[in-house]
């Protein structure tokens, strides 16, 4: 499940497992322009060109 807030400068997501003990699985902190996020397969994205897999990588804008 995908959580996402929104600010005036970015969006910050989360993606979330339904079990408890896997709380948090990944941060996603965008800019507040257009950006794009496919996925490549269950365990990893394509976040505006850069291939990140969701199990042992976050993604923040601000160190790229």
């Amino acid at each position: 499940m995908w959580s996402i807030l929104k600010s005036d400068y970015s969006y910050i997501g989360q993606l979330s497992s339904k079990d408890k003990k896997d709380k948090e699985r990944f941060k996603l902190w965008l800019p507040g322009e257009p950006f794009s996020i496919k996925w490549i397969n269950n365990n990893e994205i394509l976040v505006n060109q850069k291939q990140i897999n969701i199990n042992s990588e976050h993604y923040d804008f601000r160190n790229m």
